[in-house]
């Protein structure tokens, strides 16, 4: 993270790890897939990937999407909305500078594809290693559940009440950690990528 955000530890390796499961337990084409990690992760690029990018590659409405995201999360303290904290972002200015799971819903029900599924690996409280937020406030900040539109269905580390974080012994986040080898053992039996 820019300007000082504490690490979201393995973030960048769960996003690898992710897109290589979709790779080739899925066998999504490469160029089927965009993978945003590091200063490639800002709010400008996640907005281009899921305002534009997706709008102009999903086209079939048999489709369904993927959408991965390991990282802060972040409340916004006046209103209890949640948002994804980019690599560029700042939890004291997150309607600019962080990206609102609303507004990610709302975009991706736009999509012709049959459905989209959303993974989350960040946490909303306030607390927890993948949560943050701005300097001086309380932790536990009451969070909205967000409705998901039709058509999207998502899977989310935690409750807006919960932390989540780093699996013990692994190098991934608790929540992609189990994600991934179970959907790796439901297919083949085999174990997370690395």
């Amino acid at each position: 993270y820019r300007d000082d955000l504490v690490a979201a530890t393995h973030a960048e390796d769960d996003a690898r790890a992710f897109s290589k499961l979709l790779e080739t337990t899925f066998n999504v084409p490469p160029e089927h897939i965009r993978l945003l990690v590091g200063e490639r992760a800002g709010r400008a690029d996640i907005a281009s990937a899921v305002e534009e990018w997706l709008p102009r590659n999903v086209v079939d409405k048999d489709a369904t999407v993927y959408v991965y995201f390991s990282g802060h999360g972040a409340p916004d303290v006046e209103t209890g909305d949640a948002y994804l904290v980019p690599y560029d972002a700042d939890p004291a200015f997150l309607k600019t500078r962080g990206y609102a799971i609303k507004s990610l819903y709302e975009q991706l029900a736009k999509l012709p594809a049959a459905k989209t599924v959303v993974f989350l690996d960040a946490c909303f409280s306030g607390s927890g290693t993948r949560s943050v937020l701005a300097a001086g406030t309380r932790p536990l900040v009451p969070v909205k559940d967000v409705a998901t539109p039709r058509g999207v269905i998502a899977f989310s580390a935690s409750a807006a009440e919960q932390a989540t974080g780093a699996a013990p012994d692994a190098p991934h986040g608790l929540f992609t950690f189990h994600l991934i080898n179970s959907l790796i053992a439901q297919d083949t039996g085999g174990t997370i990528p690395t």
